[in-house]
């Protein structure tokens, strides 16, 4: 019987091994989980910003793009990033009322019904939650934009028409 004794000692000895090992595995599991979410936005935002330093678009934007302190998002990106989702948004700022402090805070946006459907929409460019004051205020700044890149533009133009008549 001590043979059978020792044996039955070793198997359930293997069985524990076993068995923490899943447990390890389990655990490793959630915490892959846990952090997928992070890593996706990072690869995400990592290939926003070497798509726009490819194309030429390169500065101060894509250095913040890559900072991960929620009070970096200038207005820009507020509306121009990846697709916002509530779980994204909550692994960013960490709550509803912080997210929304946020908004609140930094793009002085305010949300009647407050929601996280409200709030995902707001970061993903419906901003129609503004008041018509803000709404005016940001399309003024829109049109201000659009018309310095329409004076760089034709500027160039100008530049490359003269050195394509002295070309000539």
């Amino acid at each position: 019987m001590g043979k059978l004794t020792n044996s039955l000692k070793e198997t359930t000895q293997k069985l524990s091994d076993i068995k923490q090992g899943i447990h390890k595995m389990q655990q490793l599991g959630r915490d892959l989980a846990d952090n997928t979410l992070e890593v996706a936005d990072a690869a995400l935002r990592t290939g926003y910003a070497y798509a726009k330093a490819e194309s030429g678009k390169t500065g101060d934007k894509t250095e913040r793009l890559l900072d991960l302190n929620p009070k970096m998002l200038d207005a820009d990106q507020l509306t121009q990033t990846t697709c916002w989702t509530q779980k994204l948004l909550e692994a960013r700022f960490g709550s509803f009322n912080a997210t929304y402090e946020y908004l609140r805070d930094v793009h002085d946006i305010r949300v009647k019904h407050r929601s996280w459907k409200k709030l995902v929409d707001i970061f993903n460019g419906n901003l129609d939650a503004r008041s018509p004051e803000q709404r005016l205020a940001s399309l003024e700044q829109i049109t201000l934009q659009q018309e310095q890149r329409i004076n760089e533009l034709e500027a160039k133009l100008i530049e490359l028409t003269q050195r394509l008549g002295q070309g000539l």
